[in-house]
């Protein structure tokens, strides 16, 4: 079953500080079902999604977005 409209990627931010007050951002990313559409079948245990590493641009634009700044 590939994945469809009834499936939303959800992005969710880790952040924090070090001593020297720079900024560390762990972004967590999974599929969850849609909550506006008809229940999904659960995703089948053998399918294999490839992550991919974000670079630091694309990761402050979606944390912007994220807050309402962008």
């Amino acid at each position: 079953m590939p994945l469809s409209e009834s499936y939303e990627l959800h992005l969710d931010f880790v952040l924090g500080f070090t001593a020297a007050r720079d900024l560390i951002v762990r972004p967590e990313l999974r599929y969850r079902p849609s909550e506006f559409l008809p229940p999904a079948d659960p995703l089948p245990e053998d399918l294999t999604l490839v992550p991919r590493r974000f670079g630091r641009d694309e990761l402050r634009v979606l944390l912007e977005r994220a807050c309402g700044l962008a």
